[in-house]
C-alpha cells in the first residue's frame, strides 16, 4: 500500500468562540543587501472554527534586551490549502480537516536601527487553541505565539532554520511511530533539536487579535502554557517510549498510549562556531487515533548453527563471531537501515553482506576479533525495518550489543629453584603453566639487582622452555639477583606474577628433612612403610633407604626410587621380622638437583618373650627417633583359639609381664603396637605394629585317689582336672585289663559304671591319660583310683 506523508488535525465540533488555532512557525531568510524573506505558516481547524484566517495580518520585531519594538511589518496572506484526511482505510474513526495559510513578505533590517547585541525576537499572537487539547489547562481560552529569535543584522547575516518536511501528526494508538521534523539552514550552522513547554501570550477569547480592533503587538516575555497533571515537556504524549526527540537530527521517537489530541512545540536553536545565534518555535497538534491491526516487522539474530540468539553477544579474543539479523513482515517490508559500529572494522578482519527482498531484509557479519579490541566499549548495532502497512509505516526496532572480551591471561608459574654456577652463572627453573594453554607469546623474566629497579632480561617464546641460563650473575654470594617470572599472552596482556627467588635464598634453601609416618610388621611377613608427601613446590624424587637397628644412617641402602609426589608407601618383603629390626629413611631431591638432609629413621619393634609357668616375660627393641618423641607401647595378646585381642597394658619402658592368662589355652600370640604421634600430625595417635611372637604353657592334669558312688551327692563321681590341654584320652581298667571306662572329653566325669552301664564292684582301678598342650609335645599319666560304697 502507497503511504502519503500529509499533515492532519483531528478536530470536533467548535464552541461558541473561536478555538481554531492549531500550530505554526516562521522562518526568516536572507536576501543579501540587509534584505530578509520573512514568512509565517499557520494551521487553522477548518471543520467547526468559526474565524478564518487572519488577512493580513501584522507582526513586531522586538528588541530581545528591552522588549521595546522596533518595527512592525503588515503580511499578506499568500496562499490557504485544505488538507484532506488521507487515512479512511486506515483509522476506525476518519479524523476531520486542516487548512494551511502561507504568509510572507520582504523586509528590511538596517544594521544601523538593529544593532543590539543580544539579538530580536518576531512574534504574533492570535487566540484561541483548539478546546479538545488534552495535555494543557483551559486549552479553549489559550492564545498562542508564533516566536523566533534572530541575532543583530550588524554582528551576523543569518537565515533561521527552516521546516522543509510537511509533519506527519497523526499518530495510532500503540504503534511505534519515528518521523524526521527536519529543519534545514541555508548558513550551514549547526542545529539542535529540542521539546519545549509551548508559549502561551497575553491574549484570551475576549482579546483574540482577530483584526476587528486593530492589530494587538504585545511585547515578550510571554507566558507559557500551564501543564495538566502528568504532562510535561518531558511527557507532551504519553507513551512507552513517551514522545522523544534526537537533538542531532530531529527525529521524534513515540509508541503513544492513549488517545485524543495533543499540543506539542519543538525549538530549533542554531549555533555558529559553538555559539548559540538565535532559534525557531514549530507548535503542532498531534492527534493520536485507533488504527486497523497492522503487526510490525520482526527483528531477530541468529547464530552460525541458526540458534535465536538474544541481544547481548559475547566472543573472547581472538575468536570470530558470525551473526544474521533477520527483519520480517507479514505483508511488505518497506526497508530496513542498519546502524552497526561494525562499519568501521577493518575488512581484513569483517565479511559482511547484506539482502533485503519484498518481505525480508537480512544482513549477515562474520567478525574475527583482534588484541587493539582488549577493554572496549561493545559493538553496537542498531536494526531498523519499516513496512508499508496502513495507516503509516510500522517501524520496530532492536538493538544488539556485541561483547568483545579479552584474551585470557594465562596462570601464573612457579619459579622452582635457582641453580649456581660458580658464583658467576646462575639458571632459572621454572613451572609449565602455559604448556597446554592456548594464546601463549613468552615468558617474561624479570631480574633485579640489589636496589636497581626489576626489568626484563629474557622472553622465552618457546613454551616448552623452562629453563634459563643467567650468564650475567657475577658474585651472586654478595648481590642477592632476584628473579619473577610473568606469561604473557598473544596480546601482549601479561598474567600474574609467579612466586620472587633470589641467589640469596636458593643458598640457603635446602629441601626440608623428610618424615615417616609409621613403619608397620603386616601379617608377620613383610613390612609396610609410609612417610609424609612432601610440601616442596620443586620435588623432583623421592630416595627410600633401609638398614639395620644400631646401623650409621650412612651405611644404609638405597632400595626405591620415587618420581611421583604423591607416591609415599612401599611394602619390604624382603625381611626377617622375627629376628631382626628393620630402619628406614627417605630423602628428597628437588629439581634442581639440590638433596635435602638424611631423613628421620623408623625402625621396626622385635618382640621377644620367654615362658614362665602361669605368665610370660616380653621385650621389645625402643622406639628409635632423634625428634625425642614421646611414646607409649601397646602390649597385646591374641589367645590361639579366640578371635578376639585382649590389651595387656600400656608401657613406658621396652618390657611387660602378662601374668593373668586364660588357662583353657596353651598358646598365646603378642605383639607390641608402638603408640607415636607422627611429625605434623599434632594430635594424631598412629600405631606401628611388631612382629608377632609365640609362646607357651606346659599341660599339667591331675587326678583323686578314690570316690564313693553311693548316690549321697558327695564325692559320687570321678573326674581329671587339667591346665593348658589341648587334646585328652583317658582310658579305665579293672584289675583283669578289661577296658570298663574311656573318654576324650576333659569335662566327663566316671560315675563308676562300664561300658554297658551296668554298676562296677568296689576296687582298685587302674587309669591312663594320654594328653598333649598346645607345644605339640605327647604327655602319658597313669595311676589307679578306688571305688567304695
Amino acid at each position: 500500500m502507497k503511504v502519503f506523508y500529509t499533515l492532519i488535525f483531528l478536530c470536533i465540533s467548535l464552541s461558541n468562540y473561536a478555538t481554531h488555532i492549531v500550530g505554526g512557525g516562521f522562518d526568516l531568510q536572507s536576501l543579501g543587501n540587509n534584505k530578509y524573506q520573512v514568512t509565517l505558516v499557520v494551521y487553522r481547524d477548518c471543520e467547526n472554527g468559526q474565524a478564518g484566517f487572519n488577512d493580513p495580518l501584522t507582526i513586531g520585531i522586538f528588541d530581545k534586551n528591552t522588549n521595546v519594538m522596533i518595527q512592525s511589518f503588515l503580511m499578506n496572506k499568500l496562499s490557504e490549502s485544505k488538507i484532506n484526511p488521507t487515512l479512511a482505510k486506515c483509522v476506525v474513526q476518519v479524523p476531520g480537516c486542516t487548512e494551511k495559510a502561507i504568509y510572507s513578505r520582504e523586509i528590511v533590517l538596517n544594521p544601523l536601527v538593529y544593532n543590539n547585541n543580544s539579538g530580536y525576537y518576531l512574534s504574533w499572537e492570535r487566540c484561541c487553541r483548539n478546546h479538545i487539547i488534552q495535555n494543557i489547562q483551559s486549552p479553549g481560552d489559550a492564545s498562542m505565539t508564533f516566536y523566533a529569535e534572530i541575532p543583530s543584522p550588524k554582528l551576523f547575516i543569518n537565515s533561521t532554520p527552516k521546516l522543509i518536511t510537511n509533519p506527519f501528526t497523526v499518530l495510532c494508538l500503540d504503534n511505534l511511530f519515528t518521523y524526521d521534523i527536519r529543519f534545514t539552514d541555508a548558513d550551514k550552522d549547526s542545529l539542535v533539536y529540542q521539546i519545549i513547554t509551548p508559549v502561551n501570550g497575553t491574549l484570551d477569547r475576549f482579546d483574540p487579535n482577530d483584526g476587528n480592533g486593530g492589530p494587538i503587538l504585545n511585547s515578550g516575555p510571554y507566558k507559557k502554557i500551564t501543564w495538566l497533571d502528568t504532562y510535561s515537556s518531558d511527557s507532551s504524549i504519553k507513551g512507552d517510549p513517551a514522545l522523544r526527540i534526537d537533538h542531532a537530527n530531529g527525529k521524534i521517537t513515540i509508541k503513544p498510549s492513549e488517545t485524543g489530541v495533543f499540543v506539542v512545540a519543538f525549538q530549533v536553536s542554531e549555533f555558529r562556531n559553538g555559539v548559540k545565534i538565535g532559534f525557531v518555535n514549530l507548535e503542532l497538534q498531534f492527534a493520536v487515533v485507533n488504527c486497523i491491526t497492522n503487526q510490525p516487522p520482526t527483528i531477530k539474530a541468529f547464530d552460525e548453527k541458526d540458534n535465536i540468539v538474544g541481544s547481548d553477544m559475547y566472543v573472547t579474543i581472538p575468536n570470530s563471531i558470525y551473526l544474521k539479523i533477520v527483519a520480517e513482515d507479514e505483508d511488505d517490508l518497506d526497508t530496513v537501515v542498519i546502524q552497526t559500529d561494525l562499519d568501521y572494522e577493518r575488512p581484513e578482519y569483517m565479511k559482511h553482506s547484506f539482502n533485503q527482498e519484498q518481505k525480508t531484509g537480512s544482513a549477515v557479519w562474520n567478525w574475527k576479533t583482534y588484541c587493539d579490541l582488549h577493554n572496549k566499549a561493545p559493538k553496537k548495532i542498531v536494526v531498523t525495518a519499516t513496512d508499508l502497512g496502513c495507516p503509516i509505516p510500522k517501524t520496530s526496532q532492536r538493538t544488539f550489543y556485541i561483547h568483545v572480551l579479552p584474551m585470557p591471561v594465562l596462570p601464573s608459574t612457579d619459579i622452582l629453584c635457582l641453580e649456581l654456577h660458580d658464583n658467576k652463572e646462575t639458571t632459572i627453573r621454572f613451572g609449565d603453566s602455559a604448556r597446554s594453554k592456548p594464546y601463549f607469546k613468552a615468558y617474561n623474566i624479570y631480574r633485579l639487582a640489589s636496589d636497581t629497579p626489576y626489568r626484563i632480561v629474557k622472553s622465552l617464546t618457546e613454551r616448552m622452555e623452562n629453563t634459563w641460563l643467567d650468564k650475567n650473575t657475577p658474585d651472586y654470594s654478595k648481590i642477592n639477583y632476584r628473579y619473577f617470572i610473568k606469561v604473557e599472552n598473544e596480546c601482549a596482556y601479561e598474567g600474574l606474577s609467579s612466586d620472587t627467588l633470589g641467589t640469596f635464598d636458593q643458598l640457603k634453601f635446602l629441601p626440608d628433612k623428610q618424615y615417616m609416618y609409621n613403619v608397620t610388621v603386616q601379617n608377620n611377613e613383610w613390612v609396610n612403610i609410609k612417610w609424609n608427601q612432601t610440601r616442596e613446590l620443586d620435588f623432583a624424587r623421592y630416595f627410600l633407604y633401609k638398614g639395620i637397628r644400631d646401623q650409621d644412617l650412612p651405611a644404609f641402602k638405597a632400595i626405591q626410587t620415587y618420581i611421583n609426589q604423591k607416591d609415599t608407601t612401599f611394602i619390604d618383603k624382603e625381611v626377617n621380622v622375627q629376628d631382626t629390626s628393620y630402619c628406614y629413611y627417605v630423602i628428597m631431591l628437588d629439581t634442581c638437583g639440590n638433596y635435602g638432609p638424611l631423613g628421620e629413621p623408623f625402625c621396626t619393634t622385635v618382640l621377644k618373650g620367654v615362658s614362665k609357668p602361669f605368665e610370660h616375660r616380653l621385650e621389645w627393641g625402643k622406639f628409635i627417633t632423634t625428634d625425642e618423641q614421646a611414646v607409649n607401647y601397646s602390649l597385646v595378646r591374641s589367645p590361639f583359639n579366640k578371635p578376639t585381642q585382649k590389651e595387656v597394658g600400656i608401657y613406658k619402658t621396652n618390657t611387660g609381664i602378662d601374668d593373668h592368662l586364660d588357662t583353657e589355652d596353651g598358646r598365646y600370640e603378642y605383639e607390641i603396637d608402638v603408640l607415636h604421634e607422627p611429625h605434623g600430625w599434632n594430635g594424631l595417635v598412629e600405631r606401628s605394629r611388631s612382629n608377632r611372637e609365640p609362646l607357651y604353657q606346659k599341660p599339667l592334669v591331675h587326678t583323686p585317689n578314690a570316690f564313693t558312688p553311693n548316690t549321697d551327692f558327695i564325692n559320687d563321681t570321678w573326674y581329671v582336672s587339667d591346665i593348658f590341654v589341648r587334646d585328652f584320652h583317658l582310658k579305665v581298667f579293672n584289675r583283669w585289663g578289661q577296658l570298663v571306662f574311656e573318654t576324650t572329653d576333659k569335662n566327663r566325669k566316671w560315675d563308676a559304671t562300664d561300658l554297658k552301664g551296668n554298676q562296677v564292684p568296689d576296687d582298685v582301678y587302674i587309669y591312663v591319660i594320654n594328653y598333649d598342650g598346645w607345644d605339640n609335645l605327647a604327655h602319658t599319666l597313669t595311676g589307679n583310683v578306688t571305688v567304695f560304697r
